[in-house]
Formats: C-alpha cells, sequence, structure tokens
C-alpha cells in the first residue's frame, strides 16, 4: 500500500501508483514509456518548426507549406496524447482496482480449498479407496457393526463440517474386514520368518457342544523385541491333543500358503517347518490332554528341525549320492505299498503325497546325522523347549487342594463338620423316604463353604441375568451400606470368585440373613426356595462359618497378592517366576507353623500377607479377628487347609523344580523361550468368541477371527506400512475368492460329517459288542454248571476261563460277586466261585425232594416259600 511520504515526493505531473498486481505493474510502466517518447517526439517537432521559421533562406511559400505540415504533426500528436491520456486514466482505475480484486481473488481461492478440504470421497471411479478401507476395518475392529459403518461415517463427518460423496455398503464392509483377517494373516508369518524364536500358548471350551481352541504366538526377534500375535478361535471335532496338533498344523499350512501368494512373487516363501522349528516353549493350563500335546509340539518341532538342516545340508552333498538316497527310500515305499503293481494303482494325488513324505524322511535322516556332528551344548540349545503351566491355574488348583484338606479334617478328627445342603429331590428324600434312602441322600449331598458360595452365587450373581435375585441384592445392600456392590461370580467360576465369595460373606454375613428374610416375607407364600433355604440355614452353621473365615483368609494372605505379583507386572516372563514361587512354598509353611499369624489381634499385613503389602479387604481380616475366641475349630482348619494346599503346590510347581529344565535356563534361554505367566489370553479370546456369537447368532467363525487378529495384532497400521497397490489388489481378489468359497458352511459340514461318521463308527462297535455277548452268552448258557461245593472239589483241573464262565453264570442271580478285574488269579476266583455257589443253594437252588413235595403239595409247599424268603429280590423262578 502507498503511504504519505511516497505522495509528498512523487515528481510533478506524476501519479502515485497504488501497490498491486506485479503484471498491472508492468503494464502500467510500459504505457508510460510509450507516453514519454510522444512528448519528446513532441518537442523535436516544436525545435525543428522554431528552426524552420528562423531560416532565413526558406522561401515563404516553403515557410507556408512546413507550417501546414507541422500543424498536422501537431494534431497528430495531440490526438495521440489524448489517446494516452485516455488509456493512463484508464490504467489507473483499473490499478486502483487491484487490492480488491485480488482480495475476492484470494477469498474465492481459499473458499474453493476449504470446500474441496471439507469434501470426503469414499470412492474413486466406483471403486472404494485404500484410505476408506482401512477407515472402516479399523471401525469394524472397535466394535463397529457392518450395517451401521456407512451412517457412523455420515454422522461423525456430518458434525464435523465435512460433507461424505457416495456410500458404502454392508457387504462392502465384510468384504474389507475379510480383507483385514487376510492381511494378518501375511502379518503373522511375516513376524514368525524374521523371528528367532517361537512360543506357543492355546486354550480350548465348548461352545453349543461344538470344541474350540484358541491360539497365541510369542515372536521374539533377534534384536529382543517380543510380539503377541493371535491366531484366532477354530472349531475342532473333538479335543484330543492329536487332533488339538493337526488342528494347529493344518492352521500354519493355511498361514503358509496365504503368505506365499503375497511374497512369493518377490522371492520369499514359507514352510510349515519354518514356524515348527522355531518352537521354543508351550504355555497351557496343566490337564494331562495339555502335557501330552506339548509332548507332541516338541516332537513335531524336532522334526521340523531336523528337516530343515537336512535340505540345507543336502544342497552341498554329490547328486549321485542324494540320487541314491531317492532310490533307497523310494523303493521301500512301494515295497511298503505291495510292489509296483500296487504303487501304480494308487491315485496320482496319494502317490505325490507319499513322494513328499519320502523326500522329507530323506531329509530328516540327512538332518539327523548333522545333528550328531554338533556338540552337547549346541545340541542343548537346538532342542531347547520349555513347558510352563498357566499361573492361574495354580494358585486355583492350590486352592482347591487346600479345601479338599480342610473338607476331611471334619471326619478325620471325629468332628461335626458343616451340614449338608441337600438339593430339592435329596430333601424330599430325606423327608419322606426309609432309613436306607435317607442315608443315600445324605451321603450324595454336600455342604460346606464352597457349596454355599455356589449356591450365593447362583441368587445374587446368576450367569442367567433372568434368575436370581440379583437387583434386589444390589438395591439392598446400596440401600444398607451406601453404596453399591456385585457378589463375586461364583456361578460363572472365574479365578477367586470362591475367596472373594466367602470374604464377602463373612464382612456383611448379617445382612445377608436380613435380605434372605426379605426375600421370603416378600413373597405371597411367605417361602423360601430350597436354594434360598439351603444358603440360609449354611449363613447360621458354625462349621460351614469356620470355613468361610479359612477360604478369606487364604484369599487376603495369598491368593491376592499372588494375582497381584502374577497379573500387575507387564511384559514379565513366566520363566523367571521360580524364586517367586518358593516364596509362596515358604509363607504357606510359615503359616503351618503358627497359624495365628494370620487372625491374632496383633496380626498385620506385613507378616499376614505373602507380599507384606496391605490386605484387598482389611475389614475381613477385622471381622474374622473379633470373631476367633467364637470359632474352636478356626485353627486347626487353617493348618489342614495349608498343609493340604502345600502339598498341590508342590504338584503345579514341578517345573520350577531345582533339578527341573527351567532352573538350569540361562538369560539368553529364557528371553528366547519367553512365555507370559498366565493363559488369560487365550480364555478371554474364547470368552469374547461366546459373547460375540450370543450377540451375532448369523455371524461367521471367519468373520469374527477378522475382527478379533485385526484388532489383537494390530493389523490396519501394519497395512499401511507394509502393504503396495499391488498387494492391496491381491488383497482385494483373495478376499473375493474366499467369500465365495463357502468356507464357514465347509467347516460346518465337515463337522456334521465326523459326527455322523463317529456315530457310524461307533453304531458298528455296538453291533460287535452285541455279537460278542451274545456269543459269550451262549457259552454261557452251554456250560455245565457247578452248583454243589462237591462238584467244584472234584473238578481239580478247572481252568481260569471255566472259572470265569462259571462265575459269570452265577452273577446273573448273584451281585455280590466281585468284578473280573478284581479278582485276576485262579486262588481268587475258586474262592469267589465257592461263595457263590453256597449262596445259590442256600437262596435260589430246591433240593430234589423239595421240588417232587412241591408237585404232590403245592399249596403246602408255597405256604413254606412264603415263609422261607425274606425279601421280594429274592428270584424264585430259577
Amino acid at each position: 500500500m502507498d503511504t504519505e511520504s511516497d505522495k509528498e515526493n512523487a515528481p510533478p505531473g506524476h501519479t502515485v501508483i497504488p501497490s498491486g498486481s506485479d503484471t498491472s505493474l508492468k503494464r502500467y510502466r510500459n504505457e508510460r514509456k510509450v507516453s514519454g517518447r510522444l512528448r519528446s517526439v513532441l518537442e523535436e517537432s516544436r525545435m525543428l518548426h522554431r528552426a524552420e521559421v528562423t531560416a532565413h533562406e526558406l522561401t515563404a511559400g516553403d515557410l507556408s507549406e512546413s507550417l501546414e505540415k507541422m500543424d498536422g504533426v501537431c494534431e497528430s500528436v495531440k490526438q495521440h496524447n489524448q489517446v494516452l491520456k485516455k488509456e493512463n486514466h484508464n490504467l489507473k482505475l483499473k490499478v486502483s482496482r487491484f487490492p480488491s480484486q485480488q482480495a475476492n481473488a484470494v477469498s474465492k481461492a481459499v473458499d474453493k480449498t476449504c470446500a474441496e478440504s471439507r469434501t470426503m470421497e469414499l470412492k474413486q471411479k466406483g471403486v472404494v479407496m485404500d484410505g476408506t478401507r482401512d477407515m472402516c476395518l479399523q471401525l469394524v475392529t472397535e466394535g463397529v457393526p457392518a450395517g451401521s459403518v456407512n451412517k457412523v461415517i455420515h454422522t461423525v463427518a456430518r458434525h464435523a463440517g465435512v460433507t461424505v460423496k457416495d456410500s458404502i455398503s454392508a457387504r462392502t464392509v465384510g468384504r474389507v474386514t475379510e480383507e483385514g483377517g487376510i492381511a494378518a494373516e501375511v502379518q503373522i508369518m511375516d513376524n514368525v520368518q524374521t523371528a528367532k524364536s517361537i512360543t506357543f500358548s492355546g486354550d480350548g471350551t465348548t461352545h453349543k457342544h461344538v470344541n474350540y481352541e484358541s491360539r497365541h504366538v510369542n515372536c521374539i526377534q533377534p534384536s529382543g523385541d517380543k510380539q503377541r500375535l493371535y491366531l484366532g478361535v477354530h472349531s475342532a471335532i473333538n479335543h484330543k491333543s492329536e487332533t488339538q496338533l493337526a488342528g494347529l498344523q493344518d492352521q500354519v499350512q493355511d498361514l503358509c500358503t496365504t503368505y506365499n501368494s503375497f511374497r512369493g512373487g518377490k522371492g520369499i516363501t514359507a514352510e510349515t517347518e519354518d514356524f515348527a522349528s522355531k518352537l521354543r516353549g508351550a504355555n497351557t493350563d496343566h490337564a494331562a490332554d495339555q502335557k501330552k500335546l506339548v509332548r507332541l509340539l516338541d516332537e513335531w518341532r524336532r522334526r521340523s528341525e531336523r528337516y530343515k538342516r537336512g535340505k540345507d545340508a543336502a544342497v552341498d552333498m554329490p547328486p549321485e549320492y542324494m540320487v541314491s538316497l531317492v532310490l533307497e527310500a523310494t523303493k521301500l515305499a512301494i515295497d511298503e505299498i505291495g510292489g509296483p503293481n500296487a504303487w501304480g494303482a494308487l491315485p496320482q494325488a496319494v502317490r505325490i503325497a507319499r513322494n513328499k513324505n519320502t523326500q522329507a524322511d530323506i531329509y530328516r535322516k540327512i538332518g539327523e546325522k548333522e545333528f550328531q556332528k554338533l556338540s552337547p551344548e549346541q545340541q542343548e540349545a537346538i532342542d531347547l523347549f520349555i513347558w510352563v503351566g498357566c499361573c492361574m491355574h495354580k494358585e486355583l488348583n492350590t486352592f482347591k487342594s487346600g479345601y479338599i484338606g480342610m473338607s476331611t479334617w471334619w471326619e478325620t478328627n471325629g468332628v461335626s463338620g458343616p451340614m449338608k445342603l441337600m438339593n430339592r429331590d435329596n430333601t424330599a428324600a430325606v423327608e419322606l423316604g426309609n432309613e436306607a434312602t435317607k442315608a443315600r441322600s445324605g451321603e450324595v449331598s454336600e455342604g460346606g463353604a464352597v457349596k454355599l458360595t455356589s449356591l450365593a452365587g447362583a441368587i445374587f450373581r446368576h450367569k442367567d441375568k433372568k434368575k436370581g435375585q440379583q437387583d434386589t441384592f444390589r438395591n439392598f445392600m446400596e440401600d444398607s451400606l451406601g453404596y453399591t456392590i456385585t457378589f463375586p461370580d461364583t456361578s460363572n467360576t472365574r479365578y477367586g470368585s470362591h475367596g472373594d465369595a466367602a470374604s464377602e460373606i463373612v464382612v456383611n454375613s448379617d445382612l445377608y440373613i436380613e435380605l434372605l428374610e426379605l426375600v421370603k416375607d416378600k413373597k405371597d407364600s411367605r417361602t423360601w426356595t430350597n436354594m434360598e433355604k439351603n444358603v440360609y440355614a449354611g449363613l447360621k452353621d458354625l462349621p460351614t462359618f469356620e470355613e468361610l473365615c479359612v477360604l478369606a483368609l487364604f484369599s487376603q494372605s495369598v491368593s491376592h497378592p499372588y494375582m497381584r505379583r502374577i497379573r500387575g507386572v507387564k511384559n514379565q516372563n513366566a520363566l523367571n517366576l521360580g524364586p517367586f514361587h518358593d516364596k509362596v512354598l515358604v509363607f504357606l509353611e510359615s503359616v503351618i507353623a503358627e497359624p495365628t499369624k494370620l487372625f491374632s489381634l496383633v496380626a498385620t499385613s506385613k507378616t499376614a500377607s505373602l507380599d507384606g503389602q496391605i490386605w484387598d479387604r482389611p475389614e475381613v481380616l477385622e471381622k474374622i479377628q473379633s470373631l476367633a475366641p467364637r470359632l474352636p475349630h478356626l485353627e486347626p482348619l487353617v493348618v489342614a487347609f495349608f498343609s493340604s494346599a502345600v502339598e498341590g503346590w508342590k504338584r503345579f510347581t514341578e517345573e520350577f523344580q531345582p533339578d527341573g529344565k527351567i532352573s538350569s535356563l540361562s538369560a539368553e534361554s529364557r528371553l528366547e523361550a519367553f512365555m507370559e505367566p498366565t493363559n488369560d489370553i487365550n480364555e478371554g479370546a474364547l470368552g469374547s468368541f461366546r459373547k460375540v456369537s450370543h450377540l451375532n447368532p448369523n455371524i461367521t467363525l471367519q468373520t469374527i477371527n477378522s475382527r478379533a487378529m485385526v484388532k489383537r495384532n494390530g493389523t490396519v497400521p501394519y497395512i499401511a506400512q507394509k502393504f503396495d497397490s499391488g498387494d492391496r489388489k491381491h488383497l482385494r481378489h483373495e478376499a473375493r475368492l474366499r467369500n465365495n468359497g463357502q468356507q464357514e458352511s465347509g467347516r460346518r459340514r465337515e463337522l456334521a460329517r465326523h459326527d455322523k461318521s463317529d456315530v457310524s463308527s461307533k453304531r458298528k462297535e455296538d453291533q460287535k459288542k452285541s455279537e460278542r455277548k451274545r456269543i459269550y452268552t451262549e457259552k454261557v448258557d452251554s456250560i455245565s454248571v457247578i452248583a454243589s461245593i462237591s462238584e467244584l472239589r472234584e473238578a481239580v483241573k478247572i481252568t481260569k476261563t471255566e472259572l470265569d464262565l462259571q462265575l459269570d453264570w452265577h452273577r446273573r442271580s448273584n451281585p455280590d460277586i466281585p468284578k473280573k478285574s478284581h479278582i485276576t488269579s485262579r486262588p481268587l476266583k475258586l474262592a469267589a466261585l465257592e461263595k457263590a455257589i453256597k449262596y445259590y443253594c442256600q437262596n435260589l437252588k430246591f433240593s430234589k425232594e423239595d421240588t417232587d413235595q412241591a408237585l404232590v403239595e403245592p399249596e403246602k409247599k408255597q405256604d413254606n416259600i412264603e415263609m422261607d424268603c425274606d425279601s421280594e429280590d429274592n428270584d424264585l423262578d430259577t
């Protein structure tokens, strides 16, 4: 803009031009130059005119002619000058309008740019853009239903002042979800390929009578970085260890196939042996089938490692040597089938598979020879494979062991224990049945603290939200305590739930009694259900309350501190917990030596807690300390509980024994076999699967896994970083193929076909059993029955098989004969047969004289029969 000083310093006749566009200023300066030149021409014309006037040698005619010419020139110059002035004026006006024009142009450009920036396009030429696909995938993994993704995008954009062009359908969102699942598979194998080692964890459950397996792997990179990757939940035909291993192997094969379709064109491929050979450990629960699975995993790892080692070594071996190995192995394979003719009769696919197996066997043999050349230290490092049990299962089983020991203390010491909390049928049997029925009902019924906490959980927090007194309980407690509480989830058997329930009942026992009385009187019938009646009676039963106190003490002093340590420290290695587990054992033994340290009036959390920190609920200890003088069996029960807990703890921490594998591991080996302390990730994945399936009945397992894998593995950033336009195109193609391949229906058909095959096999086996039973029954019927002791003594050479036949004949009428598996030796069988014969003679066999008399005097004999028979169970129709 012009300043006042510029106007004052401007030359006369010049106009100060406002600053504006550079192009307009250039035009103005050019026009001014032209005007200056014209003024110079005019000045030269005037000078010429004066020169001609003063020239005395010119004639008057010449002067007149010159004047006329000069007048014409002057007129022309004047006209041109007028034109220039007009143009100059117009230029001044244009320049004066430059600021406003510039401002308008800038404003229009800004408005256009803002409009473009506030417009979001979901598609480009009808194809959903990559950024849109990533956004949809992120929304789906955060729980937005596929049918609501488009609405969410438009709603958020509208409130942000952004206009969204186009829309995206639920079908497209579903396809994008499938793409995310495929990308997650590539991501898993990418990490496996670069990893130095892998550890595995898994768990299983049943859902609607179908077995499901959840799997995770930890990939430990050479740098020491660790990444946990979720492999999804997969259905299985059964829960056998072999089936679990086969399921993992099939999944790894599928992962390799997917990975090779993406990376194979770049010269990068993967085999199942790449995965298995890097396995260094497994984290499962302590069940027998899981321990067997660990052994199978170790064998798979070993075979895969030898295969890779042999394959690498075969590259440098002489061709003729390899040919000889192949010929020898092929000949053996053909001979096993039955010769060349049998081999040629096999289907081509079978022959190809057998050739692959033969080749793999050759590589493994070579690999084993190469492995044996290594030093013992190298062999040990290569064959490193560690199993560690879930730490939460250790605590759970220790708690269970302690409770079993406490439950047996009552009978062992001849003390009347907790009352029986009978179900409705057993209660009716006790009230109406005979003595035998009452005794039987008492034997099958349970009592005690855990039974009470289970019943209380079913009333106050039933897993079926439509049952129980759940809201009544919460409202009552909020009114009584001033805050809302939730009863521990014993109905779903959560970790530590029974200990927490015992703590809750001990602290608020009076309120629970009052609540149950309120529940009863609220009903028109003024009665309890059998379950409510049991809980009310159990709350007032002293032995049951003493057991509750013991459970609460263990929960506060051991369970919660243990869980704080196990779950509270992030990224800790389960293999480093040996010293901590030793500390747990020391604490348990210290309580056995001094049980009052938990409940005496001078007890503090520093000495009465595993970690020395404040108790989870200090009021529990305060309540038990105040009641301890009125609990006569509290101390011996604590000793019994902790003594059995020590036995259970030793049994379930066997992998951390001083002479075990874990104790001898180096720091490097521990890192190589890194595993989480718990198996919560798999149990949580199975729980999430059940919940999602319940909320979305028609959702496929493939979609559930795609969502979960993308979210848990962080696949969206991985796609943005690792996938180029070619990978994304192939991703869309692969998702389309899978979507059209009906994988979900194929999975369900496989389960159905297995069920049919399994049932068919069982039916055939049942038929075989029936036939064998029929044949054996005929054999028993055809024997000559030994019906007297004298006949038995005469049969000196009777064999064990004949003895079994005789005993089976007598078992038809004598239920007291021991089972065949309980009497395996000949003397035992002879003794049993002698007793059976005596029973037969006393109860079922009539002498010939009695029979004849019965034929002559049937009425009299019937009277004798009625007098001799003491029970309806005696069957006289032999």
